[in-house]
Order: structure tokens, then C-alpha cells, then sequence
């Protein structure tokens, strides 16, 4: 079973390569909405995504840090949009959350931080030969430290590559 779906994703990938050709690559800075809403970042090179973002999140009342590495697991086409492609990712990364506090899961003065691991997953639109990228994700963050809770993060935002 392992081995169809490491042969089904090694496929998928393929696939997602020839879709992808037009897409943009470099360096990408724009906004996203949400929980939190802030800066955003990317770097694509190839198949290698980074992502990071530095938001306020005005729910929990504090300054939100995150790096992801982003992995395309599926990408689409769909009849409406030929020029577009609609890659669907997850990813791994870390959160550092400043201020605020966790869904009221340990004290807060406003002045704590908390270290946390995120699970993005999402899916971006990528317009062919434009260098322009709108994304929507959901992310699961488990927090670590100071204590351990879990919590939601969500977003839809655009990034223009330079």
C-alpha cells in the first residue's frame, strides 16, 4: 500500500511539473488576510517552496512569525481557467507567536511567547505567465512551548514576484 502511494505521488509530481511551466519563480512579496494578517514572503525555485509571513493577529492580540517549506502535492487544471493552473500544497514549518494569549490554555501579561509547529495546506492559483500568486491555506499549529495547545491559523492572500 506504502509503495502505491509513494508511486502515486512521484506521478502526481510529474504531472505537476509540466502544468507548473510558466509559473512564477524568484522571490515573492504581498499581503494575506487573516488569522494573522500580514506580510508575505515566498521563494520558488523549481520545486522548492519556502514561505514566510509576519502578521498581526488582532483575535489573539499578538505579532505572529512563520516559516514553511511547501511541497505541490496535486496540481489541477479546470476548462473555465486554461491560462491558470491550481496547485494544492502542504507543508512543515515553525510559529512564533509574541504577545497575546493561546485560546486562554496558560497565563498571559501580553508580554508571552510561544514556539509552535504549523501544518500549512492550501491551494494556490497560479496564472500562467504572470508573476503574480493568490493562495487560500489552513494551518494547525501545534504549540510546544511555553505550554502545549492547538490552534487554528487561516489566510488568502496574493504575492507579486520580483
Amino acid at each position: 500500500m506504502a509503495h502505491t502511494l509513494i508511486l502515486a505521488m512521484m506521478m502526481g509530481t510529474a504531472q505537476a511539473d509540466e502544468l507548473l511551466v510558466g509559473r512564477p519563480d524568484g522571490v515573492g512579496v504581498g499581503l494575506v488576510l487573516g488569522s494573522p494578517t500580514g506580510i508575505s514572503l515566498a521563494k520558488r525555485e523549481s520545486d522548492e517552496i519556502w514561505q514566510a509571513a509576519v502578521g498581526w493577529n488582532a483575535v489573539r492580540d499578538a505579532l505572529h512569525v512563520n516559516v514553511d517549506r511547501l511541497l505541490n502535492i496535486s496540481t489541477g487544471e479546470n476548462a473555465d481557467t486554461p491560462n491558470t493552473v491550481w496547485p494544492i500544497y502542504v507543508g512543515a514549518g515553525l510559529s512564533l507567536r509574541l504577545g497575546g494569549d493561546l485560546e486562554g490554555r496558560f497565563d498571559s501579561d501580553g508580554d508571552d511567547a510561544s514556539l509552535g509547529i504549523r501544518v500549512p495546506m492550501g491551494i494556490t492559483m497560479l496564472p500562467r505567465d504572470t508573476r503574480l500568486d493568490v493562495f487560500f491555506e489552513i494551518v494547525p499549529v501545534m504549540a510546544l512551548y511555553p505550554a502545549t495547545g492547538l490552534y487554528i491559523d487561516s489566510g488568502l492572500g496574493a504575492r507579486f514576484y520580483l
